[in-house]
């Protein structure tokens, strides 16, 4: 990233990301105005976006672009240059990154109550992983992001939990699994709540993959439970032989 003192016009636009935290930068240009012909340099995993007045303009992909009407189609149609220009010109870009974020924990804040058809209901807790990827850049600036100077992984993982969740809730209480069952059922449990989060996130913006259930932990009660169950079972087989 190019540093540029007051009244210098800005040659070379990029984003040489130096935190993996930051998923979203608003390029720094100091109040400098962009020079006509100025090249935008995108590297691999990143797009830029255009912004005007708070209108999502252009958007573009890996390489080095030149700033120019023809390149800039629909800022050149909200700033009326119907004949082109040759001045510098004052907007906004923002880089994005498109990898996958990985490393997305979720966990349930509260427990959850499950109705279970040899316990009652059960009151359980959960935790896991997942990874998405902004893959529409001006839907994620306008849904999730918003157009601050930065926009970051933690930022994003509190914005997600609450659907996160919710979805894991319902897809428990609707699959009916009973307790004794969870631990051996979690790639499904999984999968349902990756077909219906990705529902959610793709509004978005956000692509959503190996959504992982990781634990569910059960009251120690319902597992002493469990285990004194487990136990009947092996005396009962054993006053058969």
């Amino acid at each position: 990233m190019g540093w540029f003192s007051n009244n210098v016009l800005i040659d070379i636009i990029d984003w040489e990301s130096n935190d993996d935290n930051v998923i979203v930068y608003k390029y720094d240009r100091n109040d400098n105005e962009i020079k006509n012909g100025a090249k935008l340099v995108v590297r691999e995993s990143q797009l830029a976006v255009i912004v005007e007045k708070g209108k999502f303009s252009d958007v573009f992909e890996p390489g080095t672009h030149e700033l120019s009407t023809e390149n800039l189609p629909i800022l050149t149609d909200i700033m009326g240059w119907k004949h082109g220009f040759d001045s510098p010109f004052v907007t906004e870009v923002y880089f994005i990154d498109t990898r996958y974020i990985t490393g997305m924990s979720w966990g349930t804040p509260n427990e959850i109550p499950l109705r279970d058809a040899d316990f009652g209901i059960v009151r359980l807790s959960a935790f896991g992983e997942y990874q998405v990827k902004i893959t529409e850049p001006t839907k994620f600036l306008s849904e999730v992001s918003g157009l601050d100077k930065q926009f970051t992984k933690e930022e994003l993982d509190e914005k997600l939990m609450p659907f996160v969740v919710s979805k894991f809730a319902d897809v428990l209480g609707e699959s009916k699994i009973p307790a004794l069952d969870l631990a051996m059922n979690y790639q499904e449990i999984g999968d349902l709540c990756e077909t219906g989060i990705s529902e959610r996130l793709t509004p978005m913006g956000l692509t959503l993959k190996n959504f992982m259930v990781m634990n569910i932990a059960l009251p120690e009660n319902v597992e002493e439970a469990m285990d004194q169950r487990a136990s009947m079972g092996a005396i009962g087989n054993m006053g058969q032989f």
